[in-house]
């Protein structure tokens, strides 16, 4: 790949880590809910992922980096 086509951004930027520290919040939320909680489960997957097909899911005790 050419530098033309790489993306480049700035890892320290505060809107990165505004986006960082939701996402934390967003997969401990998701980490605490009940495991039939299956509507409550894909809310936070859809506010998590922008956009997700039928029927979304991911393992608990998931973590961001």
């Amino acid at each position: 790949m050419n530098d033309n086509k790489k993306i480049h951004y700035e890892r320290g930027t505060e809107e990165l880590r505004k986006k960082n520290f939701r996402a934390h919040k967003l997969v401990l939320e998701y980490n605490h809910c009940e495991i039939e909680d299956s509507t409550k489960k894909e809310e936070i997957i859809k506010e998590l992922f922008g956009g997700v097909g039928l029927n979304p899911s991911i393992e608990h005790n998931s973590f961001v980096i």
